[in-house]
């Protein structure tokens, strides 16, 4: 087919409109002036106008999204969220602090000037601080489990906190027996952050089961067996080992134990089988 005629006279004309509908003849040369004059609608053949408007468009690419475009929602998200994890830490530093009698770990949950009303001592933190070291190493076992942590923040520095927790503990009564104790309570406590750092200002102890109970007959040492080693106050508890960067290891001699019981636990074989059986016998009986 030939393009080459003129658009101004009829023969042009309809050779242009047969071009648009049949496409040019294999080999055939579609001018410039064809093909513009195609996308004007010549002879009645227009191309709609979306299809105009697609035609040498540029996809537009959506830009990252970078930190100076960043919701300062989702800042603050972050901050609460490490805010959370070290007010969560402080709980549990106060764990250790008393089932270990560290005094360290304790005065860390407190600050200075905080109020603890803690069943029959209210006053000052430093007040229970000294109480409790007093009492928990001199001998008696505690065991501190804290749970259901509920964070609720009233301010960039200040969080209202409610956890609950478990506490086994042994002491003598009023009458000098040793009695054994579960405890079930909520700590209701109010944080202050101050110098990027989270701490009790103000606590609350609130009791919601107790449980008195006769501890078992028996030195403590027996009915523990072969299971070493036991917890300790701080420094001698294993965990501070760990804190020295000295991880036991049953191939140094130097973490060797003089007590005979722990000495077994690090004999393998048959022997140390043999012990375990005999503890579970006398348990039984």
């Amino acid at each position: 087919m030939n393009l080459t005629h003129s658009t101004k006279s009829p023969a042009g004309m309809k050779g242009i409109a047969q071009a648009a509908q049949t496409g040019p003849e294999p080999g055939a040369f579609r001018s410039t002036t064809v093909l513009v004059q195609l996308r004007r609608g010549i002879c009645g053949i227009e191309m709609p106008r979306r299809m105009r408007k697609r035609q040498g468009a540029v996809r537009k690419t959506p830009l990252p999204i970078t930190e100076s475009v960043a919701e300062p929602m989702e800042q603050t998200k972050i901050a609460q969220l490490i805010d959370r994890e070290a007010i969560r830490d402080c709980l549990y530093r106060y764990c250790r602090g008393i089932d270990r009698a560290d005094e360290a770990a304790l005065r860390s949950a407190y600050w200075p000037d905080a109020h603890d009303n803690h069943g029959a001592y209210c006053g000052p933190a430093e007040g229970f601080i000294e109480f409790a070291l007093g009492v928990f190493k001199a001998g008696p076992r505690n065991i501190h489990q804290i749970t259901n942590i509920l964070i609720e923040f009233i301010s960039s520095s200040e969080a209202a906190v409610e956890s609950y927790f478990t506490a086994l503990q042994r002491a003598p009564d009023q009458d000098g027996d040793v009695r054994q104790t579960l405890l079930c309570g909520r700590y209701c406590d109010l944080f202050h952050k101050r110098e990027a750092e989270w701490r009790i200002a103000e606590r609350t102890v609130v009791y919601d089961w107790i449980e008195e109970q006769l501890p078992p007959a028996g030195v403590e040492a027996e009915r523990f067996g072969p299971r070493r080693p036991i917890g300790a106050p701080h420094p001698d508890d294993p965990v501070y080992r760990f804190g020295k960067r000295r991880i036991p290891s049953r191939h140094d001699p130097s973490e060797a134990s003089n007590d005979t019981a722990a000495s077994a636990e690090e004999t393998e074989g048959p022997d140390n089988f043999a012990m375990l059986q005999r503890s579970r016998r006398k348990t039984a009986r």
